[in-house]
């Protein structure tokens, strides 16, 4: 017997358990791949370092093209560290990024959020490493990056 998504006690009774999606019904904008977390960094040597040679992250994908470079290192399973430099924004900034399996998926994704103009972190485009995605504004000054790595 699998256990319920969510259990409800006396003190928090008045959570909701999440909906299952029904078969065929249209699924939410985030995707089942993989979860990222990209981050800016000052010194992109220093933090490989760090991330691969000290935590033991192994590196799986790295680039070099205009002007930006970057390192890609697996976390866990389907869970990544991206490093990337030079900084561009606010070396504090935090991004979560959800992958898709095509640009057709992210754009239809982008379609589904109808996002106003001030959500939008960035629109749809193709990134310095190849893939193609947006990112939107979330709360507490986290940004949430759809993409897809099938557009390299």
């Amino acid at each position: 017997m699998k256990a319920p998504l969510h259990t409800t006690t006396e003190q928090n009774s008045h959570v909701e358990a999440p909906r299952r999606l029904e078969p065929g019904e249209p699924r939410p904008a985030l995707g089942r791949g993989s979860l990222w977390l990209p981050f800016e960094v000052d010194d992109l040597d220093a933090a490989r370092r760090f991330y691969a040679d000290r935590l033991g992250l192994e590196p799986v994908d790295g680039w070099q093209r205009d002007g930006e470079r970057g390192v890609v290192l697996r976390a866990a399973g389907s869970a990544f560290i991206e490093l990337v430099s030079p900084v561009s924004g606010d070396p504090r900034a935090f991004v979560v990024a959800f992958e898709h399996r095509s640009r057709a998926q992210v754009d239809a994704a982008f379609g589904r959020l109808a996002p106003r103009p001030e959500e939008i972190a960035a629109p749809p485009h193709t990134y310095p490493r190849g893939h193609y995605g947006f990112a939107l504004r979330g709360p507490a000054g986290v940004d949430v990056m759809l993409w897809s790595e099938a557009c390299r």
